[in-house]
């Protein structure tokens, strides 16, 4: 009986306490999703400023020197990056980007694509990580623009004078690049060195936002929940670092290739087939993808004229500008295929089971393991499998075959895997992500 002024305490309905429970678990989901999503924005940071502040391990091109165009106006806020320390960043990003999935539908779309500006505005101020590639594009622009050398015949760093030269990481390559990008940087050329660095990165930068933009559209399109698409993609570490912070052309060709996605997806086939044509003409890697995109295409008879008259008109201007060298571009991957970067799939199974490196008989049995895959894909997207997934499955088994794998190579495969429904698929992404961190960390700590 209760006692006098006091009210007897009304139990709650049996189904409030389920409803209390599911709202704490919100609440805490979003508050480690937010966390995750600062974690990963500091962890850019860090990682930028330090490289601007004291840039021995994250630029290569520091061996040309370290000029305020290159450092940009992080360099007085870092610290030095001590081997380890760089892998206990990647390490900690990559653990936060993780989180960041699995919470991504508990967060504001705004908040998601907030963070995702904010860390590529913080690469963007920053030198080039982990790569001085964007220096070899400039070089050859800047030997076809003002030493009239064809980029398709004449090795890189080939001007010893030009100012370009003591950047460029490379000496004893031709242009592995399509002509539609070549022409492109030969556009930035009268802007200087420092300006055609500044413009090719904000190039690159509003190519991975797009992207981005993109993978959300036809997320939305396919039903697909867009918010961890975009998180798979947007705040990928591997995809941020090496890829964006490197200011590859990958994030170019891959903007347009999505591009060429979303216009299949959403009924416009045959712009689609243009548009993939013109990823190609930027870098032949996406040409991959293209043989999916037509066995998809409900109109395929449409989708095939519209993408070979597009092709020969790419082959046209390549040829005007460039002369018949123009198409060595394409023989990259199967010149690439023949070398060994060191960080391959092949080339660290070598180091557990006693090879060094990829030798011939390696290569040829991945490179026929490879094949088989793709044509399997194939395969199955003519039985009528998804074409997306079928493409990714495509794209992750090159990459795992190839003895030549570069950590930015992952921004082929990972759009494609933020389109499918297939959580192998994303698994194999996120997967690829932390094999390609972990080649480039793990090593500091032997």
């Amino acid at each position: 009986m209760a006692s006098a002024g006091h009210s007897p305490a009304l139990p709650l309905p049996s189904s409030a306490h389920p409803a209390l429970g599911r709202r704490a678990l919100t609440i805490a989901r979003r508050a480690v999703g937010v966390l995750s999503l600062a974690t990963v924005a500091a962890c850019t940071l860090h990682l930028v400023a330090a490289a601007a502040s004291h840039p021995i391990l994250l630029v290569p091109a520091r061996r040309g020197g370290m000029p305020a165009w290159l450092r940009g106006p992080l360099d007085e806020i870092g610290y030095f990056l001590f081997p380890r320390d760089y892998g206990i960043a990647m390490a900690v990003m990559a653990g936060a980007w993780l989180l960041a999935l699995l919470t991504a539908t508990d967060l504001p779309a705004r908040l998601l694509f907030g963070v995702i500006v904010a860390v590529h505005a913080i690469l963007f101020l920053g030198p080039p990580l982990a790569s001085a590639d964007v220096f070899g594009y400039l070089d050859w622009a800047r030997m076809g623009v003002l030493y009239d050398l064809n980029p398709y015949v004449t090795d890189s760093a080939a001007v010893v004078s030009d100012p370009v030269y003591r950047f460029v990481g490379w000496d004893n390559l031709t242009s592995p690049y399509g002509p539609l990008f070549t022409l492109l940087t030969y556009a930035l050329v009268p802007l200087g060195l420092a300006g055609s660095l500044w413009a090719l990165k904000a190039l690159v930068i509003a190519s991975s936002l797009a992207c981005a933009a993109l993978i959300w559209r036809t997320a939305l399109a396919l039903d697909i929940p867009a918010k961890p698409a975009v998180v798979l993609y947007g705040l990928n570490p591997a995809v941020l670092v090496y890829a964006v912070g490197g200011f590859h052309n990958d994030a170019m060709m891959m903007l347009v290739l999505m591009g060429a996605i979303h216009l299949a997806v959403t009924g416009r086939e045959r712009l689609g087939a243009v548009a993939g044509a013109g990823a190609v003409a930027i870098k032949s890697s996406a040409g991959l993808v293209l043989p999916f995109m037509l066995i998809g295409a409900r109109d395929r008879p449409g989708w095939l004229k519209a993408g070979l008259g597009a092709g020969v008109a790419v082959l046209a201007v390549g040829l005007l500008a460039f002369g018949a060298s123009a198409l060595n571009f394409l023989n990259v991957l199967g010149t690439q295929q023949a070398l060994n970067s060191g960080s391959s799939v092949p080339a660290q199974l070598g180091a557990w089971l006693g090879w060094e490196g990829s030798p011939t008989g390696v290569r040829i049995v991945f490179s026929a393991l490879g094949v088989a895959a793709i044509g399997l894909c194939l395969w199955r997207a003519w039985r009528g499998a998804d074409w997306i997934t079928s493409a990714g499955w495509a794209t992750l088994s090159l990459m795992v075959t190839s003895s030549w794998l570069l950590a930015w190579y992952v921004i082929w495969l990972v759009p494609l895997a933020a389109l499918s429904r297939s959580r192998a698929l994303r698994a194999g992404a996120m997967a690829m992500t932390v094999f390609v961190i972990a080649v480039r960390v793990v090593p500091f700590y032997d």
